[in-house]
This record gives structure tokens, C-alpha cells and sequence, in this order.
């Protein structure tokens, strides 16, 4: 942890938090629109010192604190339990923290719960009062919040009731705790905005896939239905076609008939005349016939071409 206490760097880290707006520093290819205000949240056991922090982030913010504009906090001999609900506080204009209600065990799933509904990442970690507590206790509790993969870890002493000034070393940690939170605000809300770019896209892609797959179904129906159509109109001509036949068929049993009454009654020349001409006749109807097949398979070549040069513009 980097612990220099130089003025310069203090006015430096105070500087760029009093003047900081949310994404005015970062470069970015898209147009994001970030929010007016960031919000900081605490959480902790109550009575760890997290009205006392929100006090010493305002010193370390202005250079000082009058007592008129101090949250209620306990003393440090009397530490714990003066936030009974949330509270908020402005570090600057663009800057707020949130006072959270003190959790009696922050390690409950319910406890884990809140805080990450609330927060939507994974937590700084802040130790407080390392100035009055043991350094054995302080790098005890360090190394239990890195195992837990806590990253960020900030030691800082708060001003109290009994403590009313703080030193520059935490000045410094606590202006580059507030610094990082800046960082993780204006990353945040690239992320945010990454992942709705994202889910955009899927969106589009999702709408596209659908469209392809309405008009494939509408093409298939509509093959489905021109076939439909054409073999109906087969059985059409089908069904025309036998009673053609049928008609033909009882047209020549009809004057068969009659052929054989007139052979009955007629001299032998005639009837063999009237044979040849029957056998004429029949031969005409049947080119005829065949003429016709020939004109319908011509006519049912020409339509099918048709179909295919349609359903080749259409696909």
C-alpha cells in the first residue's frame, strides 16, 4: 500500500476529486451517457467506524471539517451504533456516500446479498482506526480480505470526537481510496454500456434470424401451395381427360351400333365401303388425339419451365 504523505501529492489527489464528473476523463469511441452523481456505498459490523469514515473522507476532501458539519458518531471510547437507517452524504458535488444501517453479520448470505444488489461489483475494503489498533490485528485482517479475493485494501485512521484532526499519510489513502472509486464508477459504466451494445446486437441478430426463418416458412408455403395448386390442376385434367374418353368410348360403341344394324340391312359393297370410311375416321380422331397429348405435354413443359425460372428469381 502506498502510504507517502506529501503535501503536493495531497493537493494533487484533492484537486482531481473536487473537480472529478463522472466520465470526464475517459476515452472512450462511444457516446456514453453517465450519470450526474456517483454513489459510494458502506458496509460493515456497527460500530466499525463508518460514519466516523464518511467524516474523514470530508476532511480529506476540503483540508477540514467543521465540527457544525460532522455526522453523529460515537466516541472512539464509545464506538458503534448511531446510523439506524440509510444516510446521505455529499463529498463534493458530483460525489455522494452512502451511510448504510450497520450489519451484525456481514459474512450471512443475506448480509452478501444487500451489498452486492446494492453495489453491482465486487467491494473495496477499507480498515479503520488502524491508528489505535494493534499492527499484528491490522495485517491479520489484510491478509484474510486478499485470501477472500478482496483486491483494494485501504488502512485509514478517522477523525473522532476525541481525534478531531488526521494526518496526512491517510489523507492520502483516503483521497486514493475515493480515486479509485472514480476508476471503478467511470469502468462500470463502460462496462454497462459494452454489455448493452452486446445484448443490442444479440437482440438484432436474434430479430434478424427471425426474419430469415419467417420468410424461409413463407417460401416453403408458398412452393407448398403452387404444388398444391398444380396437382390439383393435374387431377383436373385428369378427371377431364377420362370423361373425354368416356364420351369418345360411347360415341364409338354408339355408332359401332349403328354400323353393325346398317351392315344388317345393307349389300355387302356398302357395308365394306362404310367400314373403310369408319376405319378413317377413327385413325383422324385418334391423330387428333394424339396431337392434343402433344399439345398439353408441350403446354405442361412450358408451365413447369415457368415455375422453375420463378422459384430460381424468387430463392
Amino acid at each position: 500500500m502506498y502510504m507517502a504523505s506529501s503535501r503536493e501529492e495531497i493537493l494533487e489527489l484533492r484537486d482531481e476529486v473536487e473537480t472529478y464528473k463522472p466520465g470526464c476523463s475517459v476515452a472512450c469511441p462511444d457516446t456514453i451517457e453517465f450519470p450526474d452523481k456517483v454513489f459510494i456505498g458502506l458496509f460493515g459490523r456497527t460500530g466499525c467506524g463508518k460514519t466516523s469514515l464518511i467524516n474523514s473522507l470530508k476532511y480529506a476532501v476540503h483540508g477540514k471539517l467543521r465540527r457544525s458539519k460532522w455526522l453523529q458518531v460515537a466516541s472512539q471510547e464509545n464506538a458503534g451504533g448511531h446510523t439506524m437507517h440509510r444516510k446521505l452524504a455529499d463529498l463534493t458535488r458530483s460525489i455522494f456516500v452512502i451511510d448504510n444501517r450497520g450489519l451484525d453479520n456481514p459474512g450471512t448470505v443475506q448480509a452478501k446479498s444487500e451489498i452486492t444488489a446494492q453495489l453491482g461489483r465486487y467491494p473495496l475494503a477499507v480498515i479503520t482506526h488502524v491508528d489505535v489498533a494493534k499492527r499484528q490485528s491490522v495485517e491479520n485482517l489484510a491478509a484474510v480480505l486478499r485470501t477472500s479475493g478482496i483486491r483494494y485494501i485501504y488502512e485509514v485512521a478517522n477523525i473522532t470526537l476525541d481525534k478531531p484532526r488526521l494526518e496526512e499519510v491517510y489523507q492520502v489513502n483516503l483521497l486514493s481510496l475515493l480515486q479509485r472509486c472514480m476508476k471503478h464508477s467511470d469502468d462500470n459504466m463502460i462496462f454497462r454500456h459494452c454489455q448493452a451494445i452486446e445484448q443490442m446486437k444479440k437482440e438484432e441478430a436474434e430479430r434478424e434470424k427471425q426474419k430469415e426463418e419467417k420468410m424461409e416458412r413463407s417460401h416453403r408455403e408458398t412452393i407448398e401451395r403452387i404444388k398444391g395448386q398444380q396437382a390439383e390442376r393435374e387431377r383436373e385434367r385428369e378427371k377431364e381427360r377420362v370423361e373425354r374418353e368416356k364420351r369418345k368410348e360411347e360415341e364409338r360403341e354408339q355408332r359401332y351400333r349403328e354400323a353393325i344394324k346398317q351392315i344388317e340391312v345393307e349389300h355387302a359393297e356398302r357395308e365394306n365401303k362404310k367400314e373403310k370410311e369408319r376405319e378413317q375416321r377413327f385413325k383422324e380422331t385418334i391423330e387428333q388425339i394424339e396431337r392434343a397429348k402433344e399439345n398439353e405435354i408441350w403446354r405442361i413443359m412450358e408451365s413447369n419451365q415457368q415455375f422453375h425460372d420463378h422459384d430460381t428469381i424468387t430463392t
